[in-house]
């Protein structure tokens, strides 16, 4: 009982900081969850939980999405994380791969917020297929891939087209993670009956972050985004 009280409200304060900032709900969710469940029974829990979150985000941001950025980092990154996926299983300490990237999120995210300049990347196929290379990895092994929100916070112009190309982009990668995952025996019964007991606290948060989404601008946005990568990086580290 305890568990699921834990796993509602984390799901809700992942899902509003998804509806704010795109990202950061598997970051927030694996934070809390490994405490209580096996880290890689808790990364199934996540990706079966960011199916609703991503879609319904997808959905809600469907007219602002730019399908033209999508092809290459979607392939690449779909194909990086079935290896991801494989490395994960076959990890002892699994934990270990949260502990890394948790570092490497603190140490950039801190960069970004001492003042230096935005990323500049242009949206061509090489960097397309690096980037989703390195996030499919990160995806495979994490149930996450946070990196992702540098990448599209670069190439896109407004809060609305980042939001909806991210979120499409993450909904397609999720749908085929979840299909790895189903695969690798990572993802089971349980993990679906403990996903069931949180789909209304993750709707719920989405709806509250949606809101408050609606009256920021992009460089509080932004702001917010680098915060979150930073504290989140932080709490994977010390996990």
């Amino acid at each position: 009982m305890e568990f699921y009280v834990i796993l509602a409200l984390t799901a809700f304060a992942a899902a509003f900081i998804q509806g704010v900032s795109g990202f950061a709900f598997a970051v927030i969710l694996l934070g809390v969850l490994p405490h209580f469940i096996d880290y890689i029974q808790a990364v199934g829990l996540v990706s079966l939980l960011a199916v609703i979150v991503v879609g319904v985000n997808a959905w809600t941001y469907r007219a602002h999405v730019q399908w033209k950025l999508l092809p290459a980092v979607t392939v690449s990154y779909i194909i990086a994380t079935k290896i991801g996926v494989q490395i994960l299983v076959m990890t002892p300490d699994a934990n270990i791969w949260g502990r890394v990237l948790g570092v490497l999120l603190a140490v950039w995210a801190g960069y970004m917020i001492s003042g230096a300049r935005e990323l500049n990347i242009r949206p061509t196929v090489l960097n397309s297929i690096l980037w989703g290379v390195a996030g499919g990895l990160l995806g495979g092994l994490f149930g996450m891939a946070p990196i992702m929100a540098f990448y599209f916070l670069a190439i896109t112009s407004s809060k609305e087209t980042y939001m909806g190309s991210m979120q499409m982009f993450f909904l397609i990668c999720v749908l085929f993670d979840v299909i790895f995952r189903i695969q690798s025996g990572i993802i089971t019964l349980v993990s679906v009956q403990m996903a069931a007991a949180a789909v209304v606290f993750v709707l719920l948060g989405f709806v509250a972050g949606h809101a408050v989404l609606k009256r920021i601008s992009l460089p509080q946005m932004q702001k917010f985004i680098y915060g979150i990568i930073f504290i989140s990086g932080i709490l994977l580290a010390i996990g």
